[in-house]
């Protein structure tokens, strides 16, 4: 898969999620994992030298 078909993905996903008025909570851990699965791509690429961070999100009630 090449670099612009994955960033063109992942654009897409983070706009549905921009639009997204449903659940709050759906959104944030959404968004965080999309963030992270950016990460794990990076790093294996090498384009990023660090560990991926882990976003721990408390739900909101």
């Amino acid at each position: 898969m090449k670099y612009k078909d994955l960033a063109e993905q992942l654009l897409k996903c983070c706009l549905a999620l921009r639009k997204d008025n449903e659940l709050q909570t759906k959104k944030i851990k959404a968004q965080a994992e999309v963030i992270e699965m950016m990460e794990a791509v990076m790093i294996d690429h090498g384009l990023l030298k660090r560990e991926p961070a882990k976003r721990h999100l408390k739900a909101v009630k």
